[in-house]
């Protein structure tokens, strides 16, 4: 029966082939997307950033964020070919939550709530397909 050193390295051995295994794969979700970044005219203050196919630049796809001249991020959205999906975030100025809405697909399909500044709900809708 081997001793507890050949088992250590028979671990190591299986991390090292995984870690092998996995570059690759995290390295293509990668590809075939470029970052787009855009700034306020005559500023180097971030107005957008997102990302694109790298085959068809005007077709969002991955993450999305929304600055306002402050710097604060004001929206967050997630675009899978050019159609909103999972959860699109909007904040107030001060930084505080304004709106959560989920998206499949481009259509609203889940909850969908807006809120006061001071962080009390205002509005608590569910959405299936689109429909109210």
């Amino acid at each position: 029966m081997p001793g507890p050193y050949s088992f250590t390295a028979e671990i190591i051995h299986m991390k090292k082939w995984l870690l092998i295994l996995l570059i690759p794969a995290f390295i293509s979700c990668r590809q075939g997307r470029q970052q787009v970044i855009n700034y306020y005219p005559g500023t180097q203050n971030v107005h957008e950033k997102y990302w694109v196919k790298t085959d068809s630049p005007e077709v969002k796809d991955g993450v999305y964020r929304l600055y306002g001249q402050n710097g604060k991020l004001l929206e967050l959205r997630n675009y899978r070919s050019d159609l909103l999906c999972d959860t699109l975030m909007k904040y107030y100025p001060s930084g505080k939550l304004i709106e959560t809405a989920v998206f499949d697909e481009g259509i609203l399909n889940g909850e969908r709530e807006v809120f006061f500044e001071t962080g009390q709900l205002m509005i608590s809708e569910h959405y299936t397909q689109g429909d109210f």
